[in-house]
């Protein structure tokens, strides 16, 4: 067995099931191998382009083991074209960044960045020069984000209040759940709750953002549709149209430093393996 073969098995285990001897057994609802892939729809549903979003055994960043969160768009109409590529290097338990790119070229955009991140330090360096403070000792980017809501225990009525992003400037970020919605897309009909994400991003909103997930009433919290509306291209949806998702194992789940959110008890995954 090849040593990153042995390097990615351990890592499934560190990232959906840790155990240690103060607390109960503590669970992710992603692990090593899920892949997603979406279509692109803007305006009357018309498709514009693909989308992916991958989990995958990370490189080492400063001795530590990593989960690598891919995320990546290819979209447009026409001569009218815009990539995306964002990647965070996290630790898994605690949902922490490390590191975090992101590559875009639009029309209007046209974005390089790369970010070390020390959550024990609250503090980060970006390849441009800047430098900055974390409001957090468990700093999330927006890609981990997205992650890290699938993690909340989910249910009418929840909200939450977040200063997560390991800038300051982005932070606070409003979670609310909306309610419980029945979704199709090319992947088939799911069951999901839709969460609404209010956030700041001024360089794809005017102010003030706002992002709405439908994640899959289950173990996995699958997004199967994200919805935003970007200064570039008005409303923008994402929907599933395939997947690969490691079977999950039934265990506690213990969230933890929800900010302001009201704690809550351990909660119960009852979960089976995906259909073949």
């Amino acid at each position: 067995m090849g040593r990153r073969l042995r390097q990615a098995m351990l890592l499934v285990g560190a990232a959906t099931c840790v155990a240690s001897p103060a607390r109960a057994q503590e669970c992710l609802p992603f692990g090593v191998g899920e892949s997603l892939s979406y279509v692109v729809r803007i305006g009357f549903g018309i498709r514009v382009g693909t989308g992916e979003m991958s989990v995958s055994a990370g490189d080492s960043v400063r001795g530590g083991s990593t989960l690598l969160l891919r995320f990546a768009v290819d979209a447009g109409a026409g001569p009218i074209r815009a990539t995306q590529r964002s990647a965070s290097w996290v630790n898994a338990t605690p949902l922490a960044t490390l590191r975090f790119t992101k590559h875009e070229r639009s029309p209007l955009t046209n974005v390089d960045d790369s970010v070390e991140v020390f959550p024990r330090e609250k503090r980060w360096t970006a390849a441009s020069g800047a430098i900055g403070y974390s409001p957090s000792d468990l700093p999330l980017d927006e890609l981990s984000f997205l992650f890290f809501v699938r993690t909340l225990p989910l249910g009418l009525d929840s909200s939450w209040n977040f200063s997560r992003h390991y800038d300051p400037a982005r932070s606070p970020t409003l979670v609310r759940v909306l309610g419980h919605e029945r979704v199709k897309t090319d992947a088939g009909a799911f069951e999901t709750w839709k969460v609404e994400l209010k956030v700041r991003d001024p360089a794809h909103f005017r102010g003030m953002g706002r992002m709405v997930l439908n994640l899959t009433d289950d173990a996995q919290r699958l997004p199967v549709r994200i919805e935003t509306d970007m200064r570039e291209a008005g409303a923008t949806v994402l929907e599933l149209s395939g997947r690969l998702s490691p079977p999950m194992t039934a265990c506690l789940v213990r969230r933890e430093n929800a900010d302001t959110a009201p704690p809550h008890p351990a909660q119960k995954f009852q979960t089976t393996p995906d259909a073949p």
